[in-house]
């Protein structure tokens, strides 16, 4: 019975990791507005930019987001 109810406490939480609601309440929100993404542009046109290593961590990164960052860098 003991093993049970261990068992039931280890693993339970383990199957909430696959449900959305679990996520939205639990993973933290990045929300970056496009402008951020607009100054950034300006910050890639910098003369003496050499090496950029860029980490998106945005939940609602999206097409429009994504145009705004290829158009900055081509």
């Amino acid at each position: 019975m003991c093993t049970v109810i261990w068992g039931g406490i280890i693993i339970l939480p383990l199957f909430f990791l696959c449900m959305d609601w679990w996520k939205r309440c639990t993973f933290p929100a990045f929300t970056i507005a496009p402008s951020v993404y607009m100054s950034l542009g300006k910050l890639l046109h910098a003369p003496n930019l050499r090496n950029l290593t860029l980490n998106i961590k945005d939940n609602t990164f999206d097409g429009q987001k994504a145009n705004i960052l290829y158009n900055s860098i081509s």
